[in-house]
């Protein structure tokens, strides 16, 4: 069904390059980049100190998710992809682009480039079961690369080329049960923000989300689905339980957009009397902050740009019902084109080739 493997990066070069710069929309030149001389795992750690002096950390590996027999859904094209397909020309520098460039559509005024912008295939950052992280952690070398973003979070990559980590690594990817791809460590800074809020506030909202934690050792926010050891019962019950959750009574609903705001903690929802359950938990979340403030909006551009002002945690999916995302899982097909999207965008600071002994 799918292969998760260790590859080479070719990562921007954190140490000399501004945060500005490493979250901007536009490709890397190639003196922006280093690229790792050895193919391996890489753990991603996202960390933060607390009012009481503690880290929070959240830490995760990567590698590529490969996808095959892919079949096609209406709607796009989908296509199977080689290792020669992945990197169309002769020098791998000359259209490097960074995470969320590789998907379709990722930016309205960016022309992705054809052999990067293929279904299934991009740089994956997955969380796998915590005892695995405890036992690859202390084999990690490094950083090879850091960065702090605007909220203060501290991003870090180390390397983790040990076979016997590989070996890990490999087996937990391999035995999950079900594999939602692309933009969890999205979720997981959410998370790490989540720990450090009082309870009751409206960023706990954001935890719905891991709902599927409850039956899975990976949770990854809804952009591509495949499942690989669930019935197909298991499967539509967990993702039918993100529908109580955030749409409420009906599906049918143009775009639900929700955003959560760190800095006042605001929520938007659409307007519509459909979404009475999902409302009503929002206002009881709300009710012990005198100075929260519920607006409404089905206005998409609205909703992203406030997205992704400052201080923002948000997710907005828009037009994909959940009918279409069970679907997805129990037919092993990926989701349209942004789905999901999450912010704030994670640091695009790991760009990704297949090592070339793979």
């Amino acid at each position: 069904m799918h292969n998760f493997r260790d590859f080479r990066a070719i990562r921007a070069n954190t140490e000399e390059l501004s945060f500005a710069r490493l979250s901007s929309n536009e490709a890397f030149e190639p003196d922006d980049l280093v690229e790792d001389e050895e193919s391996s795992y890489y753990l991603y750690e996202i960390s933060k100190w607390s009012q009481t002096c503690e880290p929070l950390r959240v830490m995760g590996v990567v590698g590529i998710l490969r996808i095959t027999n892919l079949p096609d859904q209406k709607g796009y094209e989908t296509e199977i992809i080689t290792d020669e397909a992945l990197y169309s020309s002769t020098d791998p520098f000359s259209e490097i682009l960074t995470h969320e460039q590789t998907l379709d559509e990722a930016t309205a005024n960016f022309t992705i480039a054809p052999s990067l912008a293929k279904e299934g295939v991009g740089p994956i950052w997955a969380l796998i079961d915590s005892e695995i992280i405890q036992e690859v952690a202390p084999m990690k070398i490094g950083p090879i690369s850091r960065t702090q973003d605007d909220d203060s979070y501290a991003h870090r990559i180390f390397v983790l080329p040990q076979p016997s980590a590989k070996a890990l690594i490999k087996g937990a990817i391999e035995s999950s049960q079900i594999i939602l791809a692309d933009g969890h460590h999205r979720i997981q800074r959410a998370k790490v923000e989540l720990a450090s809020q009082p309870a009751g506030s409206a960023i706990e909202m954001i935890a719905f989300v891991c709902a599927i934690d409850q039956a899975s050792h990976l949770i990854r926010p809804i952009h591509r689905i495949f499942s690989v050891s669930w019935s197909n019962d298991e499967i539509e019950s967990a993702l039918l339980e993100l529908k109580e959750h955030f749409t409420g009574a009906s599906i049918d609903l143009p775009g639900p957009y929700v955003t959560l705001i760190t800095s006042n903690t605001k929520m938007k929802l659409p307007i519509s009397s459909s979404i009475s359950t999902a409302l009503s938990l929002v206002e009881e979340r709300l009710g012990a902050d005198e100075s929260a403030k519920i607006e409404y909006s089905s206005d998409e551009d609205y909703a992203i740009s406030k997205a992704t002002a400052p201080g923002v945690i948000a997710m907005i999916c828009p037009k994909t019902p959940i009918e279409e995302i069970v679907d997805s899982a129990i037919n092993h097909r990926p989701l349209r084109a942004k789905s999901t999207l999450f912010y704030p965008k994670p640091l695009p600071a790991l760009i990704l080739k297949e090592a070339d002994n793979q």
